[in-house]
């Protein structure tokens, strides 16, 4: 399947916000916290992070704007990656020499610090990036 990068529109919320719940839940960063609060909070982070500047750009299939096959947060002006996120079975199908992850970071810009770890067992953060966590659940954005 082909796809392209596009920024994300209202009706790409929902869909983003359930996938950064649930693999936010499977992160390193708070394995074993209760779940129930995810989606709240990555709205609520979601919302937070692009009052600040972030952008949220998507890849969609070609032919199909509306179905979402990755998508990434960041602010350019910060240099800074909030969250990438891929569908598995869209995982290391790209360009080749390329992932959509990558792609995606790039539509970001010159990034060089990271906000999230990548769950257990999947990519870890490149080097010469700086991991900068800055959420606490219930507080919000810091």
């Amino acid at each position: 399947m082909t796809y392209h990068l596009r920024l994300a529109r209202e009706t790409d919320t929902a869909y983003v916000v359930t996938t950064f719940a649930n693999s936010f839940a499977e992160s390193a960063m708070v394995a074993g916290a209760a779940s129930g609060l995810w989606a709240a909070e990555a709205r609520r982070v979601l919302d937070a992070l692009r009052a600040e500047g972030s952008a949220l750009h998507v890849a969609v299939y070609d032919g199909d704007d509306d179905t979402i096959a990755g998508w990434a947060l960041g602010n350019p002006k910060t240099k800074t990656l909030d969250y990438v996120y891929v569908r598995s079975e869209m995982r290391r199908h790209a360009m080749p020499g390329s992932t959509i992850a990558r792609e995606l970071v790039a539509a970001i810009g010159d990034v060089q610090r990271v906000t999230f770890k990548p769950p257990k067992g999947r990519v870890k953060i490149p080097r010469g990036w700086v991991f900068a966590p800055r959420f606490t659940i219930g507080r919000g954005a810091s």
